[in-house]
């Protein structure tokens, strides 16, 4: 699943240079063939400390919200029906967490804006040379 979402991620976003993927110390994140992937699109690999769950606080925040947003009530209220539905539900709350809920660790803007923010300041600054 690692690989083929970075795969996804290359084809489908306008990947810049100088991109850190951080990750946990798991196999799936450690392996060769994860790693040559990376290393050939020119990503840097960052890995969290071992035991160390607030090196990688976003991420842990996401699975923190999508746990209680999404499995709490998948549980209790609305249970997955087949891994079709699942695979539609985790989809649809992704798009939702990244396009449409503000985060406040973004000053209250979802990441699809702030990173267009980042990206207009980024070429202002490209611009300016």
């Amino acid at each position: 699943i690692v690989y083929k979402t970075i795969r996804k991620a290359i084809a489908t976003r306008n990947i810049s240079d100088n991109v850190i993927f951080h990750s946990d110390n798991g196999s799936a994140y450690s392996s060769i063939r994860t790693n040559y992937l990376l290393r050939q699109h020119g990503f840097v690999h960052s890995y969290s400390a071992s035991s160390n769950p607030f090196d990688d606080a976003p991420g842990e925040s996401f699975f923190s919200h999508f746990s209680s947003e999404i499995l709490a009530d998948t549980v209790s209220k609305m249970p997955f029906r087949s891994e079709r539905d699942m695979r539609k539900r985790v989809a649809e709350y992704v798009d939702f967490y990244n396009n449409e809920r503000p985060h406040e660790s973004n000053d209250y803007l979802t990441p699809k804006q702030k990173e267009a923010q980042y990206e207009r300041r980024h070429q202002m600054k490209v611009d300016n040379r």
